[in-house]
This record gives structure tokens, sequence and C-alpha cells, in this order.
């Protein structure tokens, strides 16, 4: 049986009002647009989320590239004849540069792997709760971290900020929707127990 989402009241079969407080009951069309939008918006998390564990993967690749370069270098030298002097300077410096991108590359696909574990959460979260993915699509500070960190995600981070901003009344009445869900308490006649 259904309840309206304003009074808590049963609602009779095929009502299109509530019988209590008059609130219009939303109707199969407005479900099926409630689905496709968070439809929508799961895809476009999901697809968020890939593109930070892809972009991870290729910098966990790219350090260990590095790693590789940096074991080269520090036991074969350049190659390059010169004097020991020349050779071991321009080692050392190359060597510090490894050194350096090594650790960007580690701290990046540590960012990377993070973020999408975080997206994730949002994602299990829209079956259960869309209001907090919901208002971390709908800021425009969310795409700091695909400015700084990963150009690909920012595409589908836009895509989830515009539909978000472009539907925010019904997002915001979908809060209030399950805000009301979640106080109702149910009530039992003498003799009926919880089953």
């Amino acid at each position: 049986m259904d309840i309206c989402l304003h009074c808590s009241k049963p609602l009779s079969r095929n009502a299109k009002f509530c019988s209590f407080c008059g609130t219009a009951v939303p109707t199969a069309s407005a479900v099926s647009f409630r689905d496709s939008l968070l439809g929508n918006l799961t895809k476009n998390l999901k697809r968020e989320q890939l593109c930070w564990l892809v972009m991870g993967f290729l910098h966990v690749v790219g350090f260990l590239y590095i790693l590789a370069r940096i074991i080269i270098v520090g036991t074969a030298g350049l190659g390059a004849p010169r004097t020991k002097e020349e050779e071991e300077i321009t080692v050392a410096a190359a060597m510090t540069f490894l050194i350096i991108v090594l650790f960007v590359e580690l701290i990046q696909s540590l960012v990377h792997f993070f973020m999408s574990w975080k997206v994730s959460g949002y994602v299990k979260q829209m079956k259960t709760n869309p209001n907090v993915p919901v208002a971390r699509c709908g800021t425009a500070k969310t795409l700091l971290w695909g400015i700084l960190f990963n150009g690909i995600v920012l595409i589908f981070q836009i895509l989830s900020l515009m539909l978000v901003q472009n539907h925010q009344i019904f997002f915001d009445y979908l809060g209030k929707e399950k805000q009301k869900k979640s106080q109702i308490k149910p009530t039992f006649s003498e003799g009926e127990e919880l089953q």
C-alpha cells in the first residue's frame, strides 16, 4: 500500500490526490522520469569511476617504468663516453629527476585509486539514498579534482553537474520524499505481530 509523501497517511488504490491532505500523488510518468534521471546520473558516476581507475593503473605503469629507468641509469650509467666526474654529475642529476617523477607518479596513482573508491561509494548510495551523490554532483568544486588530476573524468563530472543543475527542483523533491519515508514508523493493531 502506498503512503502520502506529505502527510504519511495511506493512499487508496489509484488515488490521484491524498484524501487526508489533498497532496497530488506522483504519476507513473513522474516515477519513470525519476528513474531515468537517477539512471543517467548513476551511469555518469560509473563512467567517472572507470576513468579514475584506468588512469590510476596508467600511473602505476608509469611508476614501474620510471622505477626501471632508475635501476638502469643507476647500474649502467648513461653509456656515453665521458670523464668520470661528468658521468657522476649526469647520473646524479638524472637520478634526482627520476626520483622526483617517481614520487609524482606514485601520488597520482594513489589519488586516482582513492577517487575511484570514493565514486564507487556514491554509485552504491544512488540505490539507497541518492541525496549525497546528487549533492556531490551538483557542486562545481567537484570539478576541481578533475581539473587537477584527470581531464577525461572532467567530461562525466560536467555531465553530472548539468543533469543535477537542470533538474534541481526534482532532486530537492526526491530528498524530501526519502526523508519522509524514513520517518514513517509501522503501527500494528491489537493482535498483529511483526513477521
